[in-house]
């Protein structure tokens, strides 16, 4: 099986000669970006040391791109620097009015709807925490707070979330009767918080975001990272500037962000970019999360069927990314000789073969495992404006 993977690696890159960005790329790598299946389209890639971050392949590494689903790896880093990896979103449940005798005297309220990490089982813990505090009749309505995703177009992402949708026939099913209608409002001054149900963590939440590529979650995220305070109204304007800052922050300076998904046609990145922020990942204090978030090639999420019998299967952790004429991969190699490579690789331009310019992608990736590199790092000089940050850590 490896042996027949070798062969139709070598079957993509025919003799020919590639358009280079103005450094010598070897021969091997020359013959993987000219292959015919890539013909036609546009091509970035950069790879760098894993340890010094010195860039040692590129092409076209600073020209803007669609990155589809790569856009993904920026809420990513952003999320895990801002909230941390034990960061749970909680939905809360509130009355106004005072309880007893088994009645909630008011309306009944429930906060955090919309957020993102919980299941069906959530529902019938929000309904059963209820119950152990003794009401079993709402005199009031059931009121949804929901209105922090209704700025800029949120809402949308509401539609499927199963507390919105089941809560009320839930508390019906456990013996609580609301006697009042079921309404939206914001919630209101003076209110009592009776129950808090958290969500799973964002490790896990990036996790499914990553491994299956979910552009309903990362605009979530992407949301969420925007807002001004607990009780802030979201809006994808102000996530983008909220994004743009943090990346300009960590050095990524020729990135336009509009969403998080990476669905949008206005997002635009370099390889660069992409690759400076999966060093920073790599190197910092969450870099086993950020890794485990990825898809294995071979092995799982949107990278299950790529590279299987290829030498490299298990060894590669990347971002998949398509959107019509896109096709994206970015993330890790980690090689037979101990070394670990950080690579990007945007293709543009891209007709009805996207599956095809995947297998040519693939390619590149497996002639990266077998190319001679410059010495050990601690024998090169590390390129000006690529050095690794003082301990290793995201600053």
């Amino acid at each position: 099986m490896l042996a027949l993977a070798a062969l139709f690696a070598l079957l993509l890159f025919p003799l020919g000669i590639a358009v280079g960005s103005g450094n010598e790329l070897p021969v091997l790598l020359q013959k993987a970006i000219s292959a015919p299946v890539l013909r036609g389209t546009r091509l970035g890639l950069v790879v760098l040391d894993g340890e010094t971050e010195e860039v040692l392949f590129e092409h076209s590494s600073k020209e803007a791109f669609l990155p589809a689903s790569n856009q993904k790896l920026f809420v990513t880093s952003m999320a895990l620097e801002r909230w941390g990896i034990e960061y749970r979103f909680e939905v809360r449940l509130y009355r106004l009015g005072r309880s007893s005798g088994g009645s909630l005297w008011g309306d009944l309220y429930v906060a955090g709807v919309c957020y993102p990490g919980f299941s069906s089982s959530a529902v019938y813990d929000l309904a059963a925490a209820l119950k152990r505090k003794g009401v079993e009749i709402v005199e009031g309505d059931f009121v949804v707070d929901d209105f922090a995703f209704q700025g800029g177009g949120g809402l949308w992402m509401c539609s499927d979330n199963p507390i919105s949708l089941n809560l009320g026939p839930v508390l019906a099913e456990v013996g609580i009767e609301v006697k009042g209608e079921r309404r939206q409002a914001l919630l209101p001054a003076g209110v009592h918080l009776i129950h808090a149900e958290k969500s799973v963590a964002l490790a896990e939440l990036l996790y499914e975001q990553n491994k299956a590529s979910d552009n309903r979650l990362a605009d979530r995220l992407f949301l969420l990272l925007g807002r001004e305070g607990e009780r802030g109204q979201m809006s994808f304007s102000a996530s983008r500037e909220a994004m743009m800052r943090y990346l300009y922050k960590i050095g990524v300076r020729s990135t336009t962000v509009v969403d998080g998904s990476g669905i949008s046609r206005g997002n635009r990145t370099t390889p660069r970019d992409l690759a400076r922020l999966l060093f920073r990942a790599l190197r910092g204090p969450y870099s086993a999360e950020f890794l485990s978030s990825l898809p294995i090639g071979g092995r799982d999420g949107t990278l299950r069927g790529r590279f299987r019998g290829f030498p490299i299967e298990g060894r590669v952790r990347a971002k998949t990314g398509h959107i019509s004429g896109v096709s994206a991969l970015s993330g890790y190699l980690f090689r037979r000789d101990g070394r670990t490579l950080v690579f990007s690789l945007l293709v543009n331009g891209v007709g009805n073969g996207s599956r095809t310019v995947d297998r040519g992608l693939n390619g590149i990736v497996s002639v990266l495992d077998r190319l001679p590199l410059p010495r050990p790092p601690d024998q090169r000089a590390v390129e000006p404006g690529f050095a690794a940050p003082p301990g290793g850590g995201l600053h």
